[in-house]
């Protein structure tokens, strides 16, 4: 009886391959964690932060601060504090470095226009700053954030109203 086997000449190729194979797949997969998906019944793809929320007080240069929430779900994110304006969620990107997370996304109203949000994570305390470009407005508004991930048992109301 004769068995199959792979000659020990043909061993590098065949590692290579599979080693091309999986870097194209990485690669893909990273490359639609941003996308959330539409369709019933088919899970988004999840990114770096998700399952996390964290508190957070927004503050804007001579005003009171904002108490926020900031909920990274299936590869989006969200900011309670600014749902009440008409943004929705956006995709996000992250980035990892020197021991701490770096993300971006983008949020968008119909009514108010956009918002950029870029910050970053360590050691579960989150920080970062939004560039607000208003509708008909000349000077985007910066504010900044800082807070902590929020307690396991913790409720976060998603539609404040």
């Amino acid at each position: 009886m004769k068995t199959i086997g792979f000659k020990a000449k043909w061993l590098p190729f065949v590692s290579s391959l599979f080693l091309i194979a999986s870097v194209l797949s990485y690669a893909v997969s990273e490359s639609q964690a941003g996308t959330a998906s539409k369709t019933k019944g088919h899970k988004p793809p999840s990114g770096k932060l998700d399952g996390k929320i964290y508190i957070v007080q927004l503050l804007e240069p001579g005003k009171s601060p904002i108490s926020d929430s900031l909920i990274f779900r299936w590869g989006t994110f969200r900011s309670t504090a600014s749902m009440a304006y008409g943004f929705g969620k956006g995709n996000y990107k992250t980035l990892w470095f020197d021991n701490s997370t770096t993300f971006s996304s983008k949020t968008a109203s119909d009514s108010e226009g956009t918002m950029l949000w870029k910050g970053s994570v360590q050691n579960n305390q989150i920080q970062g700053t939004v560039v607000w470009a208003k509708k008909n407005q000349e000077k985007p508004l910066e504010l900044t954030f800082s807070g902590s991930l929020a307690e396991p048992q913790a409720k976060i109301i998603i539609n404040p109203k």
